[in-house]
């Protein structure tokens, strides 16, 4: 009988995670509180309690339909779309294929969610490893940590990719510059950004700071498309409205970072920590070349994190 009980028991646990994945997941602290989507383990809400203000962008087919996506297994996009692997060739689609997948709640509590994503014969299909990606979403106070845990399950070196892709709402005013948001790193920064061929990188790099550690946000920042460092000091950023601070975004120990929007006021911009970036024209195509991957061997973990914590 008790056998039978502890069976009902699991079932019932089993059934209600099943039912999680298949939805939205919510979790709170007092202070804040955030909504995950199973479908990609997409972060589509951050609010304030004690305000109702929502921080993430909500996504609208007029400009971009995203909110948070997780990058992986790669950042950005591969030359001609395919790269290969051991004399095969294999394609992926911008940024992977994580986001467009079911992850399942493998751990919840209230304040706490853990997502997992593991290997099929389908991902084998363009991908050909075994592994298991987690997601974790942890609030603590004002803050929500974002950590990626990868897994290599197979018998050989895994290679990939791995980013975060947080869209956040913003004001726009075109007519006066002072009433834009802006960001504010916490260094003064002497930085280069990648220098774009289409969807590829040129290879060539252009400086964009000098001894500066502000970023007006301005339509015409993004003509070119995303704004993507490397090795950058600061390992904060913040996002601010006039005089107001309103979220600061902890990066440390991302080698790329990458700041995107549309280039007409679409009232949104992304902040990406990456490990990895889009192919340089001249890549050769094979994955274990690719410039910003992560090896990780057989039966070994990789993980990083990232905070968003809300000031204001």
């Amino acid at each position: 009988m008790k056998r039978f009980l502890l069976l009902v028991v699991f079932m019932f646990v089993l059934g209600a995670i099943e039912a999680q994945s298949k939805g939205v997941v919510s979790i709170q602290n007092g202070v804040i509180e955030a909504r995950v989507n199973c479908l990609g383990a997409e972060l589509t809400s951050l609010k304030k309690g004690n305000t109702g203000h929502e921080y993430i962008w909500q996504g609208n087919k007029e400009h971009w339909k995203g909110s948070s996506p997780i990058l992986f297994p790669i950042v950005g996009s591969l030359k001609d779309g395919r790269y290969t692997y051991e004399g095969r060739h294999y394609k992926l689609p911008q940024h992977g294929f994580a986001k467009n997948m079911i992850f399942h709640v493998v751990d919840q509590l209230e304040e706490k969610v853990t997502f997992s994503l593991k290997s099929t014969e389908a991902t084998k299909v363009n991908y050909p490893f075994d592994f298991e990606l987690r997601v974790i979403y942890e609030l603590q106070n004002d803050s929500i940590l974002v950590t990626y845990e990868v897994r290599n399950k197979g018998q050989k070196s895994m290679y990939f990719s791995i980013g975060g892709h947080p869209g956040f709402t913003i004001p726009m005013n075109n007519e006066t510059l002072d009433a834009n948001p802006y960001l504010v790193f916490e260094d003064k920064e002497n930085a280069e950004i990648f220098v774009r061929s289409g969807k590829l990188l040129s290879g060539k790099s252009m400086t964009f700071l000098e001894n500066e550690d502000r970023i007006d946000i301005v339509p015409k920042l993004f003509e070119n498309g995303a704004l993507i460092f490397s090795d950058l000091k600061s390992n904060t950023v913040e996002l601010w409205y006039g005089n107001k601070r309103r979220i600061s975004f902890g990066f440390e120990g991302f080698p790329y970072f990458a700041f995107w929007s549309k280039p007409v006021n679409p009232g949104f911009i992304c902040f990406e920590p990456w490990y990895g970036i889009p192919d340089l024209v001249t890549a050769n195509g094979k994955l274990e070349d690719k410039k910003g991957v992560v090896k990780v061997d057989s039966q070994k973990d990789f993980s990083c994190s990232y905070q968003i914590t809300i000031l204001n």
